[in-house]
């Protein structure tokens, strides 16, 4: 369920009950192990008396420290499950200027219930001096109720 928000009560009930599809992601990553996040050595006291905390991690915050250093987590960012499949398919990306657009056309593959997806389009930065992580997510959007076929 993650970190839910002041409704999440009454979505994990509609969820429960069959009332709602599931359809979030998870916006953590969730560490198999608490030494795979890299602030778990300075965290607290364990850096010292806790009385004075130092992040160090720069740019390799939450989902691109374990990208960046191939680290593997319980669960990634961006996870999630519903009670239904979906199919993805990249039909057309253009770059100008000024942006980036990417067109996918999502499917719901299940044969018995509705749902949404979300889609989730990540870029990688090209080889230069500055220190930069592996990718970075740059854009997301859900769908609209898809009916299963």
């Amino acid at each position: 369920m993650s970190l839910a928000g002041q409704e999440g009560g009454n979505a994990l009930a509609d969820i429960l009950s069959g009332a709602a599809t599931p359809s979030g992601k998870l916006t953590q990553t969730w560490a198999a192990d608490y030494s795979d996040y890299p602030a778990s050595k300075t965290f607290g006291t364990n850096a010292g008396d806790g009385k004075q905390v130092n992040y160090g991690e720069g740019i390799y915050v939450g989902y691109r420290h374990f990208d960046s250093f191939n680290i593997k987590p319980a669960y990634e960012f961006g996870y999630g499950l519903s009670y239904t499949d979906f199919d993805m398919e990249v039909r057309k990306v253009s770059i100008d200027k000024e942006a980036i657009t990417v067109q996918a056309c999502v499917t719901n593959k299940g044969s018995k219930y509705s749902g949404r997806e979300v889609v989730q389009v990540y870029f990688s930065a090209p080889e230069g001096s500055l220190d930069k992580p592996y990718q970075s997510l740059i854009a997301f959007g859900k769908t609209e109720e898809l009916k299963a076929e």
